[in-house]
């Protein structure tokens, strides 16, 4: 149905409630033909959905034999002469809705997971041990950063929602703020100023904040100007701080779109400040295609905190910056 409205009414919104379909299933097979449900909506083309997140299995983390039984009801798929409805409701009867369990991983494939499933439960513990081998950095740098690059790989597959990448980023977050406080201050002064935004129309600041501890706790003074930072505000606190590098953020597609359109304001303004761009809806291509051809310095895409760091750390030095740009 979705796709027959997209492609016969293609500027036409979509919304569905995603749980009316499993209403009178076991509770356990609820979560996960929700989530099978609202996966296969998504690639049909669904715009906003109805769902109680917390009510709902993360579609990466279902196991294959429970997708095929969920595809079998939701397309009515025959097996062996078995009722699909029959065999899926035989499957979760006996079966309490899915807790995951990471206790026997080894630590450091512990970590990356409560990142991945966007939980805290048992995280301060875990940081608590792995902190007594490793450094705070070694921490957000490996396990940390690898869960971190799994969401965003899930989350580009559609297979995580922005409900459950925020739960994610809420746990990095937290993370973080554990961790902070053993962090040791970089030996110089200052590696340079960076000065940090949320653009235009975005509320979303975990990543950016994420960046600013990162790049504080490694020599830079970092400038935050918070959320919904208007190009001229931009522009404003640019002349008075003057900052090595300006760094700009966002999670939503228009945010991606509205970077563009700061970038030609600050050319305008005649703003040449090296410029690095990072957010979920960001792709190397967006940036060389649609900013990089407005802005009038030079422009970097950072697919993750630790590489936003190892670009900063590039453009305040001169030498290595050259062969950079």
């Amino acid at each position: 149905g979705i796709r027959l409205i997209k492609a016969k009414f293609p500027r036409t919104r979509t919304v569905l409630g995603i749980s009316n379909v499993s209403f009178g299933l076991p509770a356990a097979g609820r979560e996960v033909l929700n989530s099978v449900f609202l996966y296969h909506c998504v690639q049909a083309g669904l715009d906003l959905a109805i769902v109680n997140s917390e009510k709902l299995e993360r579609y990466a983390s279902i196991p294959e034999e429970e997708k095929r039984l969920a595809d079998n009801l939701l397309f009515n798929r025959i097996e062996l002469d078995a009722d699909p409805i029959a065999s899926f409701a035989a499957h979760f009867r006996k079966r309490k809705p899915t807790v995951q369990n990471t206790n026997k991983l080894p630590l450091l494939d512990r970590l990356p997971r409560y990142i991945v499933e966007g939980t805290k439960d048992g995280l301060a513990e875990d940081l608590t041990e792995a902190l007594k081998t490793m450094r705070p950095l070694e921490i957000i740098n490996g396990p940390l950063m690898k869960g971190m690059d799994e969401v965003g790989k899930l989350f580009n597959t559609n297979q995580l929602i922005v409900a459950e990448v925020l739960q994610s980023a809420e746990a990095m977050k937290a993370a973080v703020a554990q961790l902070e406080p053993f962090m040791e201050k970089a030996d110089s002064a200052s590696r340079g100023k960076v000065l940090l935004a949320t653009v235009k129309g975005d509320v979303h600041d975990i990543g950016k904040n994420l960046v600013e501890i990162i790049l504080s706790n490694n020599g830079f003074n970092v400038v935050n100007l918070g959320i919904k930072v208007l190009p001229e505000t931009l522009i404003q606190a640019v002349r008075q701080h003057k900052p090595d590098i300006i760094g700009l953020s966002g999670l939503l597609v228009k945010s991606a779109q509205q970077m563009a359109i700061t970038a030609g304001d600050f050319s305008k303004a005649g703003v040449q400040t090296p410029m690095l761009v990072g957010g979920a809806a960001l792709s190397s291509n967006f940036v060389d295609r649609q900013i990089a051809p407005v802005y009038s310095g030079t422009v970097a895409y950072a697919s993750d905190a630790m590489t936003g760091l190892e670009l900063a750390k590039t453009i305040v030095d001169a030498e290595r910056f050259q062969k950079f740009k």
